[in-house]
């Protein structure tokens, strides 16, 4: 049996030329009378051809949506995490590239090889289809690459120069901060995230210019780093990294959670344990939190800039529409009590608002 379904596509069925005589009377096998019953003996192998031809490719392909690179992660070195999942390379930004990686299976425990100029790491993926690698800072342009070893195929790369060590760290979430994805209300966020394609999103007004300006150099506070922080999962990472460079942000770190069921389903798990780990990455940097309102990004803020008294230049949140009665108990109680601790916590409603917190936190704008 073995040998019989060793090819995993009918196209590899041998010609009718080669098959025996009997056999060549019969094949195609012929269409059954009516009521007469079809052979399991004659279905069963077709039947296991057309399903190996069916799974084997994705089983043996791998995916990689996102990678995410942090510079000076340590002294004299630079952190590079991504994840992997199976199933046929795909750009990733259509319609169907998305749900399809949604639903892939993380590349438990594959080979791949991460490649930084002349330099090769051999790494074994984790269960979530995960890995972790430091290296060595570099100078001048690398080129940076993942390579399925088995496959022989390039799965991303990149070129890159290590900017200079950040004087702060600018984070942001992205979902009604910056894109207009509609969290609150499920079936919008359902065809805002999955069905609207990277031209038909939307930017929150005003967000692109100010966030470009914001990640130049400020004579008051220096170079940032930007950081783009979601919950999304790795699936929507180059869907977003096409939205980011469609409307002119600047480029930055982009950290999503690797599947959907990663750190649980409360933001603030997620959100919290990379706030946290930023800070202990880049100690004694301050940080620049810009968030919405819609979900927990103030009180997950506030709560991380609290628990260590952490340096911070301010919590800038936008007011999502329609929420102005609803938030604006909580939001006022922050602010007076973030107010007492000396963090400015800023509430923005339109583009003009945004320039002028903005401008209340030292950065010169034109």
């Amino acid at each position: 049996m073995s040998q019989e379904i060793a090819c995993a596509s009918p196209s590899c069925l041998p010609p009718r030329s080669s098959l025996p005589s009997p056999a060549r009377a019969s094949w195609p096998p012929p269409v059954p009378r009516r009521g007469a019953r079809l052979r399991t003996a004659t279905i069963a192998p077709l039947a296991i051809l057309v399903i190996l031809g069916w799974l084997t490719p994705a089983a043996m392909a791998l995916d990689c949506p996102a990678v995410r690179i942090l510079p000076h992660f340590e002294p004299g070195k630079t952190l590079i995490e991504g994840y992997v999942n199976t199933g046929s390379p795909r750009p990733g930004v259509r319609r169907r590239d998305r749900i399809r990686s949604l639903l892939a299976t993380p590349a438990a425990s594959a080979p791949v090889i991460l490649q930084v100029g002349p330099a090769s790491h051999a790494l074994i993926l984790d269960g979530e289809g995960a890995f972790s690698w430091r290296i060595p800072n570099w100078t001048g342009t690398a080129t940076l690459g993942l390579i399925d070893p088995v496959a022989s195929q390039t799965l991303w790369q990149k070129e890159m120069c290590l900017p200079p060590p950040p004087d702060f760290l600018m984070v942001s979430d992205i979902d009604d901060t910056i894109q207009v994805t509609e969290v609150t209300r499920r079936v919008r966020l359902v065809i805002n995230s999955l069905l609207k394609t990277v031209e038909d999103r939307e930017a929150v007004p005003g967000t692109p210019p100010l966030y470009r300006h914001l990640a130049a150099a400020s004579p008051a506070h220096g170079r940032p780093l930007v950081v783009y922080l979601s919950c999304s999962p790795a699936a929507m990472a180059r869907s977003l990294e096409g939205f980011f460079a469609r409307q002119g942000f600047p480029e930055g770190v982009l950290i999503t959670k690797h599947t959907l069921h990663s750190d649980g389903s409360d933001p603030a798990v997620h959100k919290t344990k990379w706030l946290r780990r930023l800070a202990d990455a880049y100690p004694g940097r301050p940080f620049l939190l810009l968030g919405d309102s819609g979900e927990k990004d103030p009180e997950i803020y506030a709560d991380f800039i609290k628990e260590g008294s952490r340096p911070c230049l301010g919590i800038i949140i936008r007011q999502v529409p329609g929420r102005e009665a609803r938030d604006a108990g909580r939001l006022n109680a922050l602010a007076t009590d973030l107010a007492a601790a000396g963090i400015p916590f800023l509430v923005w409603r339109n583009p003009d608002e945004l320039r002028s917190a903005l401008v209340t936190l030292g950065f010169a704008l034109p």
